[in-house]
């Protein structure tokens, strides 16, 4: 392990033991040293959630982790926490670990809030002094009143959550880990956390894995993509959340949750139509190839953001703005196509956005080999900054409207910046705001 490394991982693998029956399994306890491996290996299948995993963590660095259900997330953390035993390789953690992995692990039920501070504190090696002298930041920060007092069993899954944060957070740990918890109560609480973690935490390595992307990149300075028990990335947060959205896109349906009334079909403009605002919008550069992903039988191949019919980089609040995009086909018998767009965050935060689904159900129709499509919006009044333009287009499955399959993601292709005559901290700004200001004797 270098001088910097607080964890190290060295070929960590993990399986799990798959019986087909539980007598099986209690037979294989009972009479494992009485036969021979070979025979008892024949009645059982394993389960591989960690193949190979070589990880090294420095200290006061932000980690995070993401993947598809199953991927290994929780058993990696667990391992690095010393809740579960490798099946092979070597790990080296340095200094006090604190954890909240499943909700409420190291309370118990029948304890009060505070006898569960003293509890957890004293398995995180404090003794009763030190619990002593960070008890009112634990109460104030956990902030549940006198419910403090009262056994865990009668608390919410939010409640809980904020008694437990806060002991992790004020025993002052070299390491944190947080596998989904802050997903759980309050958005209050939550911002809370976040704003805990960023400012007071900074000395501590943090681990997040969490599926709120948006969270994670603001916390985060370097992302894993774990798949299959495997780690397919290491690096750039952006980077990591492309990937792991290209492979989530691919395999999968999104779903719609409206389903309140039937699409209408967009007018189809005619070939000369086409042809006429083709010349007009003079679209020229194509979009790199790797920033698309999909099943691609439906390709985004141009795209570009105008301002009055010229190519902009540059965003006014209340400007009119077009994006414009070309793309071709496979065939020429698409009925019920949906597409949008959204713009996103040097964060990766999707900020705003719109589809052709939202507010009147619309489909378009695709009947030819190459298509342009014109989307005109209104630039939001938003916070100064570079904003990247994403855009996507599917097919809604003919069985219910409620679904799509996405043929393509044009991913963070281009680049604009909004500019605001006065700049504001919060992301955006209202109107048709009226002040009062009263002068007292």
């Amino acid at each position: 392990m270098s001088s910097e490394a607080v964890i190290n991982l060295e070929g960590i693998s993990k399986y799990y033991e798959i019986f087909n029956t539980p007598q099986e399994r209690l037979k294989k306890i009972l009479v494992s040293k009485l036969i021979k491996k070979s025979a008892l290996d024949r009645k059982y299948k394993k389960f591989w959630a960690l193949r190979d995993i070589n990880l090294s963590i420095n200290k006061s660095e932000s980690v995070g982790i993401i993947g598809k259900n199953g991927s290994g997330k929780s058993t990696l953390l667990q391992i690095i926490c010393g809740l579960v035993n490798q099946s092979s390789g070597n790990i080296e953690t340095r200094g006090r670990i604190a954890a909240l992995l499943e909700l409420g692990s190291g309370f118990n039920p029948e304890f009060t809030g505070r006898e569960n501070i003293y509890l957890n504190g004293s398995l995180l090696g404090l003794s009763r002094k030190e619990i002593n002298s960070i008890l009112d930041k634990i109460l104030n920060f956990a902030d549940i009143g006198e419910f403090i007092d009262q056994p865990l069993k009668s608390y919410s899954s939010g409640m809980a959550m904020r008694v437990a944060f806060a002991v992790q957070a004020f025993v002052q740990p070299n390491i944190l880990v947080v596998d989904e918890a802050l997903a759980v109560g309050d958005v209050f609480f939550q911002q809370k956390c976040f704003d805990h973690i960023k400012n007071n935490l900074k000395g501590t390595t943090k681990i997040f894995v969490t599926h709120d992307l948006g969270s994670l990149t603001t916390l985060a300075e370097r992302v894993i993509v774990l798949e299959k028990g495997k780690i397919i990335f290491d690096g750039d947060p952006h980077e990591a959340i492309k990937i792991y959205k290209s492979n989530e896109q691919e395999r999968k349906l999104f779903e719609r949750n409206s389903k309140d009334k039937e699409p209408n079909d967009v007018e189809i403009k005619s070939t000369e139509e086409f042809l006429s605002l083709d010349s007009k919008y003079k679209l020229k550069n194509f979009i790199n190839s790797n920033s698309l992903t999909g099943v691609m039988d439906i390709e985004i191949t141009q795209a570009a953001i105008f301002s009055n019919f010229t190519q902009t980089d540059v965003a006014y609040p209340g400007e009119s703005l077009e994006i414009v995009f070309k793309g071709k086909t496979q065939r020429k018998d698409f009925q019920k196509i949906v597409c949008g767009f959204f713009f996103s965050d040097k964060l990766a935060q999707n900020i705003f956005g719109h589809n052709t689904l939202i507010e009147d159900n619309t489909l378009i129709k695709i009947s030819e080999y190459e298509f342009l499509v014109k989307i005109n919006f209104q630039w939001p009044r938003i916070r100064n900054g570079e904003y990247l333009l994403t855009i996507g287009i599917g097919e809604i499955n003919p069985l219910d409207i409620g679904q799509h399959e996405i043929k393509c993601w044009a991913n963070n292709i281009i680049s604009i910046n909004s500019i605001t005559k006065f700049p504001h901290d919060s992301y955006f700004t209202i109107d048709k705001v009226s002040y009062e200001i009263f002068n007292l004797k």
